[in-house]
């Protein structure tokens, strides 16, 4: 399981949050993805922070999914959009 939150640059809240959503569509139509679901801020929370939950069959899936052409897309608008990302690959221990 791959958990990434993203924290928008001031004023481009909207903006992120539009091109996160055009992410999941054809990331869900991939091979590899098992749950790839995108969470707003928690009630209270900072508006603009927002949490990928994401599920591969595999790593190498992953992988591939970054070479995709609309990963590749927001990846080259992560900068202007993106204030603060954190991300971490978590495995279940029970």
């Amino acid at each position: 399981m791959l958990l990434v939150i993203l924290h928008a640059r001031p004023g481009k809240e909207i903006e992120l949050e539009r091109e996160l959503r055009a992410l999941i569509v054809p990331t869900r139509q991939e091979e590899g993805c098992l749950r790839y679901s995108l969470y707003g801020a928690p009630e209270g929370g900072a508006i603009g922070t927002f949490l990928f939950y994401e599920v591969w069959r595999t790593r190498e899936a992953h992988t591939l999914h970054t070479q995709t052409p609309h990963f590749k897309r927001f990846s080259e608008r992560k900068d202007e959009l993106v204030e603060a990302r954190d991300s971490a690959f978590w495995k279940q221990i029970a």
